[in-house]
C-alpha cells in the first residue's frame, strides 16, 4: 500500500483521500476511486482525474458541496450509484463516451441534474437513460437509448404509462420503484395494462413476442431485464406471483447467467426471502458447481446477514 500525507493507494485503488481539500490532483497510476473515498470533502473545490482510471465506486464524491466542475477522463467506464450525489455546487459536468454505465443516483441533488431536467425531463448520457423523475403523463423514451438505468424513474408519481422501444435491453434495479400512477407499459409494440395484466396467467399470450418471457421469465430472456424493476408499481403483485411460481428456473438462470444487478435486487427486496430460507445452500453449492464467485460471496452473504444463522458452526458450512 502506497500511503501519502492525502492519499491512500492500494494496487492502483484510491482507497481514501485525506487531504483537506482545495484543488485535488489524484496521482498518476489509479485506476479506480474506491467507495466513499472522497465522502463529504466540502473542502474540494476542484478534482483532477487522471486519464487510466475505469471507476468512480460508491459514494466516492458524495456531499463533495464545494465542488464546481466535473471533468472526466476518457479511460472510464463506470460512474457507481451516488457517486456525485448531493453536490450541490456542482453546475458543470463532461462525460467522455467511454462510459458505459451509469448507476442509480449518481447525480442526484446536483445543479447540473437539474439543469438537464429543466431542457428535457429524459435525461440520456451515451445513449442511458439515467433519469425521469420529473416526468409526468404518458412517456415514450427515445430509440436513442439502450439503457434504463437503476432508480431511473423512481418515485416518478407523475408518469402514468411508459413506450419502452426494441433499442432498450437493460432495464436498471427498481428502475420504476415507486411509480404508483403507472397503469400502462408498452414494450417491442405490446401495451400492458393494469387491468388486463391477467393474460400473463394465459397461456396463449407466451406466442406473442418475446416481452412477456422477457419480463417475468428468464428462461426465455434474449437481454437480461431486472425483475424488479417495476416493483411497487400496479403491476407487481401480478408479476411477483409468476416469479413465485417459476422461481428455481428464473433463479437458476440469475446464476447461470452471473447476473449480478439482478441478483442484489432480488435478494434485498425481501419478497423471496421464504423461498429462499430453506434452499440457500443448495443454491449456495449451485454457484459454487458452476464456478460463479461473486454468486456464492453475493448468496453467502445474503445468508449471513439477511436470513441469519440458526448455529455459528453454520456459517462456516459451505
Amino acid at each position: 500500500m502506497r500511503r501519502t500525507d492525502e492519499f491512500e493507494i492500494k494496487d492502483g485503488v484510491l482507497i481514501q483521500y485525506h487531504g483537506v481539500g482545495g484543488d485535488v490532483v489524484i496521482p498518476e497510476g489509479v485506476t479506480d476511486i474506491a467507495w466513499r473515498a472522497f465522502y463529504r470533502c466540502a473542502g474540494l473545490t476542484s478534482i483532477t482525474i487522471p486519464d487510466g482510471v475505469r471507476t468512480i465506486g460508491v459514494n466516492a464524491f458524495r456531499s463533495c458541496t464545494g465542488l464546481t466542475a466535473l471533468r472526466l477522463p476518457d479511460s472510464l467506464t463506470c460512474i457507481e450509484g451516488a457517486a456525485f450525489l448531493n453536490c450541490t455546487g456542482l453546475t458543470s459536468v463532461t462525460i467522455p463516451e467511454s462510459v458505459t454505465s451509469i448507476e442509480g443516483s449518481a447525480f442526484e441533488r446536483t445543479p447540473w441534474l437539474k439543469a438537464r431536467q429543466a431542457e428535457n425531463p429524459i435525461v440520456i448520457v451515451n445513449s442511458i437513460l439515467i433519469d425521469g423523475t420529473t416526468c409526468s403523463g404518458h412517456v415514450t423514451v427515445p430509440d436513442s437509448v439502450t439503457r434504463i438505468g437503476p432508480y431511473a424513474f423512481y418515485g416518478c408519481v407523475a408518469m402514468t404509462g411508459i413506450t419502452i422501444p426494441d433499442s432498450v435491453t437493460r432495464i436498471g434495479e427498481v428502475a420504476f420503484n415507486g411509480c404508483s400512477g403507472l397503469t400502462s407499459v408498452t414494450i417491442r409494440g405490446i401495451r400492458i395494462e393494469h387491468d388486463t395484466f391477467e393474460l400473463l396467467e394465459h397461456e396463449p399470450y407466451f406466442d406473442r413476442p418475446d416481452v412477456i418471457k422477457q419480463l417475468v421469465n428468464y428462461q426465455y430472456a434474449e437481454h437480461p431485464v431486472t425483475w424488479a424493476a417495476f416493483r411497487s408499481c400496479p403491476e407487481d403483485a401480478r408479476n411477483t406471483g409468476y416469479l413465485r411460481e417459476h422461481f428455481d428456473e428464473a433463479f437458476q438462470f440469475l446464476i447461470e447467467r452471473n447476473d449480478r444487478e439482478t441478483m442484489q435486487g432480488v435478494l434485498q427486496c425481501g419478497l423471496f426471502d421464504d423461498l429462499l430460507r430453506d434452499r440457500i445452500d443448495g443454491w449456495i453449492e449451485y454457484a459454487i458447481g458452476n464456478e460463479m464467485l461473486e454468486m456464492q460471496l453475493m448468496l453467502t452473504n445474503y445468508k449471513a446477514e439477511k436470513l441469519g444463522y440458526t448455529d455459528v458452526t453454520e456459517q462456516f458450512k459451505l
